[in-house]
């Protein structure tokens, strides 16, 4: 049985993709402090938001 193959992507040009990967582990920081921040305001509201006593 014959699986068709899926339609190849064009690469984009080499001094296109170093571009994008010049710094990956910066983004990476950022992503990671950006979700430290949400995490953190997240919570901060959780716990300044008064709870019903049940």
């Amino acid at each position: 049985m014959h699986i068709p193959q899926t339609p190849k992507v064009p690469l984009p040009s080499i001094p296109e993709a170093q571009s994008h990967h010049i710094q990956p582990h910066n983004l990476a920081i950022e992503i990671i402090q950006f979700c430290q921040f949400r995490a953190k305001s997240i919570l901060d509201h959780t716990l300044l938001t008064p709870r019903p006593n049940s």
